[in-house]
């Protein structure tokens, strides 16, 4: 007899594997279920003692499907031909509404101006948007969705685009690449209010407000030196080809522009999606924003005239009359035109997908970080050791995971937090804001480290408690015993603003999202009152909590950081003459309405940016660095816990920052 090696042949079947049995009475099902690495799947197809094997068969291919497998039914049964039978029955009578359960139907509101629009690159009317490129690829411009807004309404008002029109509050969430070969469907409604938002895939692009009103615009000063050195079409234009911009000759309007951004000079081409992007690009220049690709992420005011545009550029003879003076107010943040006023631009980097195959670039041989904090802080001679991962490196406008760290392109805005050698041997954590060219920090941004504290554990301090005390302290004015709702408690600026608190004999709030996270809460602050602690998954929730435990007067002083309804429940728990302080960039850059009854509590409200250390005045951050001594002398001011990775392994520390919520510290030990 030849032997079969059963189990030699088991052992080679890899996990995730789908394993069928082909014999007439699946006598392994138990040996192979037992045998095989999980999460395999063991599938007999048939079955001696099965009362209907066909069934039993039927059953086994449904297993396939949830297994993954693509079975091929058609195979079981004789081909159809065609034409069929005349008295061959049909199907559909034999389906019928089973209508003994009621099931409630949602029908969602209707809005007027709801429409549907195609962009497709093959019509005549839209192969323009064929010259707006970027890295190869057909990017809609910005200035098309005002267009498409401005159409929206002329027909919702029954009337011609002649009126004079004004968008408002203007966010731009994304870009939309165009398909050379399929349509594009935008989804666009405009409420009764004014208000329109712009889908795509059911996904927000556009958000702002429109109207047809004849908006008061500026008195700009016309006049302009002709000894102002400016650049001309094509040295203008080389300077965005440089970044991956394809602009064909219609998205090239722009004919002489000023060095320092003052004015330019631009042809009306009888397109206004093509003039007014050659205006964003001009601003986009002037804000120095030509070396690398941006993309206007909010406008606060769009003003247009039609009919005074056109009168106007005709009527001038100074100038030819197909060519039209952009001029612009950098105090106002102000670029006009004959007809056409824009106020407040604000560029954001565009998220686009590179080509990440650098094959021949060793990440042991370089790292994002050796630029930054190997070489020694000039002005106290401090070595840095370590430094501590904030989740806002991973925001969309500062971090590019490929590209160095040290280039200027990556406009990393963050503080950075360090611990490190002084040149006496003492031990020194500290604050600084990185800049391009150098890494500075003042005498007022270092403290020195205790000796019972080991300088992976001080990396973290600066920064958490820092932040905190200038949100309480500083902004904040909170006083011996007053009330507090910290939102996020279990991050890192949460733990230091609970401790701070405390320590002044505050009656402190706070939300955390498990039980872990009450329970480390409760074991690093054994006076944080248990009963004070929400679930902050439910707005409800902590607005319930605060609210009853306060007997509705709410709390002097609310930290939050969470945006949308989190947000206004958060508005909701201020008392009288309260203070509500807002934390991070993305929730402070969205226009987001808190509505005008809620200063009639007498409040007030503070932006805490995540630069906000490098950018407060010199005595706000000689009086961070006085209230931290006392917090370490005190100690107020202790360690958070902190998770320390060498540099070998950065990625792994991104990685891990990006998923964790910030309980602990994400620390980079540098070798």
């Amino acid at each position: 007899l030849t032997p079969v090696y059963f189990d030699a042949a088991v052992r080679k079947i890899p996990p995730n594997s789908v394993v069928l049995e082909v014999a007439p009475n699946g006598i392994f099902q138990s040996i192979l279920k037992g045998s095989i690495p999980k999460p395999s799947v063991s599938i007999s197809l048939t079955n001696r003692r099965a009362s209907n094997n066909v069934q039993y068969f039927s059953s086994a291919v449904g297993k396939m499907f949830n297994s993954g497998l693509q079975p091929h039914m058609q195979k079981l049964y004789p081909t159809l031909k065609f034409p069929l039978r005349r008295k061959m029955l049909s199907l559909s009578p034999l389906i019928k509404w089973d209508h003994s359960e009621c099931w409630t139907v949602p029908e969602p509101p209707m809005e007027n101006g709801g429409s549907v629009v195609e962009i497709n690159l093959a019509e005549p009317t839209q192969a323009f948007y064929n010259g707006h490129k970027i890295n190869g690829q057909v990017l809609l411009p910005t200035s098309a969705y005002l267009l498409l807004m401005w159409r929206a309404l002329a027909k919702n008002k029954e009337t011609i685009m002649d009126q004079p029109i004004t968008f408002e509050n203007l966010e731009f969430k994304r870009g939309i690449f165009l398909d050379q070969h399929s349509s594009t469907k935008l989804t666009y409604s405009i409420h009764t209010s004014g208000s329109f938002e712009i889908l795509e895939n059911d996904k927000s692009v556009v958000l702002g407000n429109v109207r047809f009103e004849e908006s008061e615009t500026f008195d700009m000063e016309t006049k302009f030196s002709k000894n102002v050195k400016f650049l001309e079409k094509l040295e203008f234009y080389d300077k965005f080809i440089q970044e991956g911009f394809e602009y064909s000759e219609i998205f090239q309007s722009l004919s002489e522009v000023a060095i320092h951004g003052q004015w330019a000079k631009c042809f009306w081409r009888e397109n206004w999606v093509t003039f007014i992007e050659c205006i964003l690009q001009f601003e986009c220049f002037a804000n120095n924003f030509t070396s690398a690709i941006f993309y206007p992420s909010r406008i606060d005011k769009v003003s247009i005239d039609p009919q005074n545009f056109r009168d106007k550029i005709y009527a001038t003879s100074s100038v030819e009359p197909s060519q039209v003076l952009i001029l612009r107010d950098e105090k106002l943040k102000l670029v006009s035109c004959q007809g056409i006023e824009i106020r407040g631009i604000h560029f954001k980097r565009l998220d686009f997908t590179q080509n990440l195959d650098n094959n021949k670039i060793d990440i042991e041989s370089w790292s994002r970080f050796n630029t930054l904090i190997t070489h020694k802080l000039s002005e106290q001679n401090i070595t840095a050791r370590y430094i501590a991962l904030n989740p806002d490196i991973l925001d969309q406008e500062n971090y590019d995971p490929t590209k160095n760290f040290n280039t200027s392109k990556n406009y990393c805005k963050s503080n950075i937090t360090f611990s490190g050698i002084g040149s006496s041997g003492e031990k020194i954590m500290g604050v600084l804001k990185y800049e391009d060219s150098t890494s500075q920090c003042g005498p007022v941004l270092t403290w020195r480290v205790p000796n019972s504290w080991s300088l992976s554990d001080a990396a973290g301090v600066p920064s958490s408690y820092a932040t905190a005390y200038y949100a309480l302290i500083i902004r904040g004015n909170l006083k011996h015993k007053e009330s507090i709702f910290i939102q996020c408690g279990a991050s890192a600026v949460g733990q230091a603003a609970i401790a701070i608190a405390l320590s002044i004999n505050c009656k402190v709030f706070t939300t955390t999202t498990s039980k872990a996270e009450t329970f480390n809460l409760l074991e690093n602050f054994p006076n944080l009152n248990s009963e004070n602690i929400a679930n902050g998954k439910s707005y409800l929730n902590f607005e319930k909590l605060v609210l009853s435990r306060t007997r509705g007067l709410g709390v002097d002083v609310v930290i939050n950081s969470l945006e949308g309804k989190y947000l206004k429940a958060s508005l909701r728990l201020l008392a009288e003459y309260g203070r509500f302080i807002q934390l991070g960039n993305a929730n402070l850059n969205n226009y987001s309405s808190i509505g005008m009854s809620i200063f009639l509590k007498s409040v007030s409200f503070h932006g805490v940016p995540l630069d906000i250390l490098s950018r407060c005045g010199e005595q706000d951050r000689l009086q961070l660095h006085n209230l931290i001594e006392e917090g370490i002398q005190f100690r107020v001011v202790i360690p958070l816990h902190a998770k320390v990775f060498k540099m070998a392994g950065l990625d792994e520390a991104l990685d891990f920052l990006g998923v964790r919520i910030q309980a602990e510290q994400v620390v980079l030990e540098i070798d």
